[in-house]
C-alpha cells in the first residue's frame, strides 16, 4: 500500500510538472526584438556571418541544425516578432539524408531531441522517420521531472568567433564521410530536407520576408571530395530555386586562401569578416 501510494504521488507530481512546463512553453518567447536581419541554419552560417557588422541583426544558427527544426523555429519566431530579412545556410550536405540519421540513431538523437522536442507535435512527427521511443523518453525527462524556466535556450545558437586554422586532411575526410557516406554507401538525397526547405520558402513568402539562401565558402579539399551525386543535386536545387525567383548567394568555392578557414567546411574569424562584408554588399545591391 505504501509503495502504491508513493507511485500515485509521483504520478500526480509528474503530471503537475508536465503541465507547468506546458504553461511555461506557451508563454516563452525567443529573446528577439524586431529583427532587421535574422541569420539562421547550421554552423556554416554560425561561423561565417558576423551579426555585429549589421544593424538589428541576430545570428541564431545552431550546430547541426537541419531544415526541419529551422522551419518550426521560424514559425514560432515569425508569430512573435517582425522579421525583415532571413539569411539561411544552404550547402550540399544540407541535402543529404545524413540529417535524418539524427532522428533515428540513438547515439545522435539525444542532442536533437533535447534541443527541439518542444517544437514538435503529433502531426509534425508523422512526417519524420523518427525513433519515437527515444523522443518520448527525452520529452518526458525534459517535461515531467523538473520545471524549466525557458525551454527555448537550447535551440538558440550564435555567431562563433574562431581563430583556428586546422586543415588536417584526415579530419576533412572524416567530415566528408560523416556528411555523405552511410558506411561504405552514399546517403540518399533527402526529400524530407528539400520539402522542409520549400516550407521555409513558403512561410517567408506568406509573411513578406526577404529570404536569401547563403552557400558559405568551402575549402577546396572538402569541396573536391564531395561526391558527384550531391554536387549535381546541389546544382539542380540552385537552378530550381533561381527559376522560382528565390535569392541564392552561392560562394561555395569562392575562397582559395587557406588562412580563411577554421576547417574544411567552416570559416574562421578572418574568413567570416571577409565573407560578411561580401554578403553586406550583396544585400545593399538588392
Amino acid at each position: 500500500h505504501v509503495r502504491s501510494r508513493r507511485q500515485r504521488q509521483m504520478c500526480i507530481r509528474d503530471r503537475f510538472v508536465y503541465f507547468l512546463n506546458l504553461i511555461i512553453i506557451k508563454k516563452s518567447e525567443f529573446p528577439l526584438s524586431d529583427v532587421n536581419i535574422l541569420i539562421i541554419g547550421d554552423s556554416h552560417n554560425g561561423n561565417a556571418i558576423n551579426p555585429k557588422l549589421f544593424k538589428d541583426t541576430y545570428n541564431i544558427s545552431s550546430s547541426g541544425e537541419s531544415f526541419v527544426p529551422t522551419y518550426y523555429k521560424l514559425k514560432k519566431i515569425i508569430s512573435e516578432c517582425s522579421v525583415d530579412t532571413i539569411l539561411l545556410s544552404l550547402s550540399p550536405h544540407n541535402l543529404s539524408a545524413f540529417n535524418e540519421k539524427k532522428y533515428l540513431d540513438k547515439n545522435k538523437n539525444r542532442h536533437f531531441f533535447n534541443c527541439y522536442h518542444t517544437l514538435f507535435n503529433k502531426k509534425s512527427l508523422k512526417n519524420l522517420k523518427i525513433n519515437f521511443f527515444d523522443f518520448y523518453k527525452i520529452h518526458f525527462y525534459r517535461m515531467a521531472l523538473l520545471p524549466h524556466s525557458n525551454h527555448l535556450d537550447l535551440m538558440i545558437g550564435s555567431f562563433r568567433e574562431s581563430k583556428k586554422n586546422i586543415l588536417d586532411i584526415d579530419k576533412i575526410d572524416e567530415r566528408i564521410k560523416k556528411h555523405f557516406f552511410n558506411g561504405s554507401n552514399l546517403f540518399d538525397i533527402s526529400e524530407t530536407m528539400i520539402s522542409h526547405l520549400d516550407s521555409i520558402i513558403k512561410i517567408c513568402e506568406q509573411n513578406s520576408i526577404k529570404l536569401y539562401l547563403v552557400s558559405t565558402p568551402l575549402h577546396k579539399r572538402y569541396y573536391q571530395a564531395i561526391p558527384k551525386k550531391f554536387k549535381d543535386e546541389f546544382e539542380i536545387q540552385i537552378e530550381r530555386l533561381n527559376i522560382s525567383k528565390v535569392s541564392v548567394l552561392d560562394y561555395t568555392d569562392a575562397f582559395k586562401e587557406n588562412f580563411l578557414f577554421r576547417d574544411g567546411d567552416h570559416l574562421n574569424i578572418y574568413g567570416a569578416d571577409k565573407f560578411t562584408k561580401i554578403i553586406k554588399n550583396r544585400l545593399k545591391e538588392n
